[in-house]
């Protein structure tokens, strides 16, 4: 027996696409984050550090690196970002756009904040693939704090602006 294909890409403003069903399994988990390392950190290298948003026209960019952040505080910000992100997919609210009052996760001294750009929008389905990024990020990065813009690739235009940083 074949698994059934997966369903069409539906088309939504400024050529961006996302699949009608998500595949983003619950409970939510994030990567062992105790275990970075220095080498593999982007600090000096790679000044502003884009990251395709995967099945989406739209580039997560970091940048102006800040000092470590506390991993633990960090990782359950995080964790936080993607239990809202979760709670609104699984009420189906991936194709309703977040509204345009900022958005803020907290933890310790961590906060990841955003805000989508005035006259613009941003779906939740897309941003529970941003948040899923992070981690990534994090661990590539040692967990410093930064700044991020979301822009679509092909015409640069801002999406959404935000930060992952200690003391916010």
């Amino acid at each position: 027996m074949t698994a059934p294909p997966p369903p069409p890409a539906a088309p939504l403003a400024g050529d961006i696409t996302i699949n009608e069903r998500l595949n983003m399994t619950l409970p939510l988990s994030l990567p062992n984050l105790s275990t970075t390392t220095s080498a593999s950190s982007l600090l000096g290298e790679n000044d502003p550090w884009d990251m395709p948003v995967p099945y989406t026209a739209l580039i997560l960019e970091w940048y102006g690196y800040r000092d470590p952040l506390n991993v633990s505080d960090a990782a359950h910000c995080v964790h936080k970002a993607l239990e809202d992100t979760s709670d609104h997919l699984m009420s189906g609210d991936d194709r309703i756009p977040l509204g345009p009052l900022p958005y803020s996760y907290s933890h310790g001294s961590v906060t990841l904040w955003l805000q989508v750009v005035p006259g613009k929008s941003l779906l939740w389905g897309i941003w529970a693939r941003i948040v899923y990024l992070v981690p990534l990020y994090g661990e590539r990065n040692d967990w410093r704090g930064a700044q991020f813009v979301v822009f679509v690739e092909e015409s640069g235009a801002r999406v959404v602006r935000g930060h992952l940083l200690a003391g916010s």
